[in-house]
């Protein structure tokens, strides 16, 4: 296990503010800021490697604008016989077809699920610049909707499958005319309550791009958003950023181009989070610029933690990056805070079987006709002290003599640093690629996947993982046609597939987790003829282990207050904790706690009384509120615990306000 620590320097950004309407118009305005103090935005100088980078224009029909296809430009990679590790086999999945498995598959419970975003429908919706493909799915889950982004288009949904609002992404991020909007990530913070959603803007013919990060003003996803933008630069494009959380950082990774065909390393940015949830004009930012010595970095989501639990992760896969000849998991320890200029890392490298890159993978009449990139890891998510990770990988499944694309799972406890689990998921006769792994309450690992073969077309399937057992597959969503997008895109083969599917778990019920992915659609539009995807979530639980026992949930989980003057407080707003369990919720003896209890006030608390527990019974509430009262000039943030036996214990509402001058 080998270890380093590097620190950070700072960055410049730009925000605005801007609310999701019924319609796709967004309105917003702009202002453009300096750089902070002491902040310095560079690209250092680095050698220079070549990349296999698929960028293409639609074919141009009918008068329409062409468009951009997303860009993701994967590395040439050294091709490598498939590990000498038996794979987990997906019985289920393999050229026999797409039915789900047979009395094997019970411990895996499908609780609901719709189609989301789909091709046809986002052109149908928001015209013809919307003919984009890979999709890149992304979803999250809040209290009461989903939030889908794929490439062009954002959704809100509720859990019933009603779709809310579809709404144009670039013009939500005010992306500039002439630059076009791609790799799209959302997740939902239930510690803090609110949405994160980021991706960038890139202008042809240099490729130079920015980075943008939006984040909620509340727990609604279709209410209020702040956006910020950052790194912007003339001819290098930022690939595929992606962000994750802790208590007290959002982290965002991305990959650097010189005008998107030479490598020059990966650039890392940490954000003050307190200041994003404020919706602060100014936000601190740390990074590091074009590192050389690693790519396609994952920052971690954090699920279900404390306010102590400030270290942020970020993993990599140390087969696949340029410079790295060692098989190990990279994993990055985070500290420290851009506002106190403190922020450091150091690295541990876990040793693992090395992966490879995978083969491209078949369809119906279709042979290695779809793309499925390289070994990169691809999201990565942490609770209870335990993080998984997942990508591409190659493997010979058992009674197969061809080698597939699998699924690579991976599992680390923190604490130790030492790898937990370690497999690949396979299909005997076909491909199993880009996988999403997502963590219940309990730890259980639920995930989608793509799974395709000789037989099937590309469709949606899903797994769990349980105390080290991992289910037998189903297929939630089935391919319904061949996927070519030569025809559409000028691009391949094979045909752009991904880059990615999705998983988040549900805040309001413990033992949920939401995923999404990609499937080959029937075409309902002669532009989308023989290329049309669709997307589809399900909602999924192992065992049942979303009902037994005691379940807290808190409403609201994010409260904002009005400014108010020095010296004056708000009216109380109420929260209310509610037991959907079937067990008694037992509340901690003072377990209702505030981290700022200078300038918010718990009031009228039947949650915690400060001698004996308190007991919440199946179906019953406990109250307490929370009043504003700054004690000073400034912009205030704190996160309420509630402390009690609950398995997502403790349950967070995020708090914010702001102190403004008294009057006279």
């Amino acid at each position: 296990m080998d270890s380093w620590s590097s620190s950070f320097r700072g960055a410049a950004l730009a925000v605005m503010t801007c609310a999701l309407a019924a319609s796709p118009v967004i309105a917003a305005s702009v202002s453009v800021l300096a750089p902070a103090a002491g902040f310095v935005e560079a690209h250092a100088s680095r050698v220079s490697h070549p990349v296999v980078h698929r960028i293409a224009r639609h074919a141009i029909a009918d008068g329409a604008a062409g468009r951009f296809l997303s860009l993701a430009p994967h590395t040439v990679r050294r091709s490598e016989p498939a590990a000498a590790r038996i794979p987990v086999v997906d019985a289920g999945g393999g050229a026999a077809g797409a039915a789900a498995a047979a009395s094997a598959a019970s411990a895996l419970s499908v609780d609901a699920g719709f189609p989301v975003m789909s091709l046809d429908s986002q052109i149908s919706a928001l015209g013809s610049g919307q003919n984009v493909a890979p999709p890149d799915t992304q979803l999250a889950a809040g209290p009461t909707s989903l939030l889908e982004t794929v490439n062009g288009s954002g959704s809100v949904w509720s859990k019933a499958g009603s779709p809310v609002i579809t709404f144009d992404l670039a013009v939500f991020f005010s992306v500039p005319s002439g630059s076009f909007f791609s790799d799209p990530r959302v997740l939902y913070d239930a510690p803090s309550g609110r949405w994160f959603v980021s991706g960038l803007s890139f202008t042809p013919p240099s490729y130079g791009s920015k980075v943008y990060l939006a984040v909620s003003s509340g727990s609604d996803p279709s209410g209020a958003w702040t956006v910020y933008s950052t790194a912007s630069t003339s001819n290098v494009l930022h690939d595929q950023p992606k962000i994750g959380v802790s208590a007290d950082k959002v982290v965002m990774s991305w990959n650097d181009f010189q005008n998107a065909s030479s490598f020059l390393g990966e650039s890392t940015y940490v954000w003050e989070k307190s200041q994003l949830l404020a919706g602060a004009a100014t936000v601190n930012i740390a990074a590091v610029v074009d590192d050389g010595t690693r790519d396609s970095l994952v920052p971690v989501q954090a699920l279900g933690y404390a306010a102590s639990d400030t270290n942020a992760y970020v993993v990599y896969n140390n087969s696949h990056c340029f410079a790295c000849s060692s098989a190990s998991i990279g994993m990055l320890t985070v500290v420290g805070t851009p506002l106190q200029s403190n922020v450091s890392w150091s690295e541990n490298d876990l040793s693992i079987p090395s992966t490879s890159t995978a083969p491209s993978a078949d369809q119906p009449g279709a042979a290695g006709s779809i793309a499925t990139n390289d070994d990169r890891f691809l999201n990565a998510v942490l609770r209870g002290g335990t993080l998984w990770t997942a990508g591409n990988d190659a493997c010979l499944p058992n009674g197969d003599s061809t080698v597939r694309p699998c699924a690579r799972f991976i599992a680390v406890t923190v604490s130790s640093l030492a790898v937990a689990q370690d497999f690949d998921l396979a299909a005997t006769g076909a491909g199993v690629y880009y996988p999403a792994p997502g963590l219940d309450a309990s730890g259980d690992m639920l995930a989608a996947y793509s799974i395709s073969s000789t037989a099937v077309y590309p469709s949606v399937r899903v797994i769990g993982e349980s105390g080290g057992t991992v289910t037998a597959g189903q297929t939630v969503r089935a391919g319904e046609a061949l996927y070519d997008d030569t025809g559409c895109y000028n691009v391949g083969p094979p045909s752009r597939w991904g880059d990615y599917s999705s998983a988040a778990a549900d805040p309001s019920a413990a033992g949920e987790v939401w995923v999404a992915g990609e499937y080959a659609a029937t075409s309902t539009l002669a532009a989308t003829s023989g290329c049309a995807w669709g997307t589809y979530t399900a909602e999924l639980s192992i065992g049942g282990s979303s009902s037994p026992g005691p379940v807290a949930a808190v409403s609201p989980t994010s409260i904002v207050f009005k400014s108010r003057a020095v010296g004056t407080r708000s009216t109380p707003h109420k929260v209310t904790v509610t037991n959907t369990g079937t067990a008694d919720l037992v509340i901690a003896v003072n377990g209702v706690t505030i981290t700022d209890p200078t300038d918010f006030v718990i009031s009228s608390n039947t949650c915690s009384n400060g001698a004996t527990t308190t007991v919440v019974a199946p179906g019953a509430s406990c109250t307490f509120a929370v009043t504003f009262a700054p004690a000073s000039i400034g912009t205030f943030t704190a996160l309420v615990g509630v402390d009690d036996n609950a398995p997502d214990s403790p349950q967070t509402v995020a708090l914010s306000g702001k102190g403004t001058r008294p009057r006279h």
